[in-house]
């Protein structure tokens, strides 16, 4: 894969790329362009299947609770027939650093999900910082190797410029989750500068929605909704981008993503101005 931007329009949720292969020993998976993480009502995992999305995100540590409505909604989607289990990839996240931790970790959230999911296809370090990348990889990498929780790839979160500029530049991860949004765009330099068959996805795209943008658009009468699609229209136009980690709040929100697919994406004015209006 090349350094520059692979999109040439929004991509469809049901369209699909391939993580993982850096390493023989894990399979090529194949990923819709949304990641689903944090939500609070378990029918906009359904709503997300049936918009295409194959690609959940859970956390077998940090906000546990929070995860507990995602854990259900996924199982049920398999349980109930309406994917089987080889159709979807499941990423699972440990925020933990200790590395003899992070099995036990990983261990209690395959537990969680239940034989209905019964594997982890994505393994993550979440919040990776520099000072802790190289032995959580390291750990990431013997997992893998040895096929424990059946983990097909290896992935990290980064919150800061300098363990991001780290993770896109290691061949062997399959995936960086990379914080930027029009409020914190520093990022943006470095994702153009990708390596290999990595794949890069943002995170918090939605974050750059202050509630102050919230508070005019209710006084306008216009859709909040259209707020956050904006924020993920700027999220894929992030040259060096194939995908967001999202966390929408309803199916509607969610729909309002969907609807990007075929847009062109944003130009560099276009991006800077969003970038203008949201700091």
């Amino acid at each position: 894969m090349e350094a520059d931007h692979d999109l040439a329009v929004v991509p469809r949720l049901s369209e699909r790329q391939a993580i993982g292969g850096s390493s023989p020993t894990g399979p090529r998976l194949m990923v819709s362009p949304l990641c689903l993480g944090m939500i609070a009502l378990p029918e906009t995992v359904l709503a997300a299947a049936q918009h295409g999305v194959n690609f959940f995100f859970v956390s077998a540590d940090l906000h546990w609770p929070r995860y507990e409505a995602m854990r259900v909604a996924v199982r049920e989607l398999v349980r109930a027939g309406v994917r089987p289990r080889e159709s979807i990839v499941v990423a699972v996240a440990t925020y933990v650093p200790h590395p003899d931790m992070v099995a036990a970790a990983l261990a209690e959230a395959v537990e969680a999900l239940g034989p209905e999911i019964g594997h982890i296809d994505v393994a993550v370090a979440g919040a990776a910082t520099a000072a802790d990348f190289a032995p959580r990889l390291e750990v990431l990498r013997r997992l893998r190797a040895r096929g424990a929780f059946g983990i097909g790839a290896i992935a990290m979160s980064f919150h800061d410029d300098v363990a991001t500029a780290r993770g896109l530049a290691t061949a062997d991860l399959d995936l960086a989750l990379v914080r930027c949004n029009a409020r914190r765009p520093g990022a943006q330099s470095l994702l153009a500068g990708g390596t290999g068959t990595q794949r890069r996805f943002v995170f918090k795209a939605a974050a750059s929605v202050s509630a102050a943008q919230r508070a005019a658009a209710l006084a306008e009468g216009r859709e909040v909704g259209e707020l956050y699609r904006d924020a993920y229209h700027f999220a894929l136009s992030t040259p060096g981008v194939h995908g967001v980690l999202a966390a929408p709040e309803t199916p509607g929100e969610l729909a309002e993503i969907a609807s990007l697919a075929g847009r062109p994406l944003l130009d560099q004015r276009a991006c800077q101005q969003m970038i203008d209006r949201s700091s």
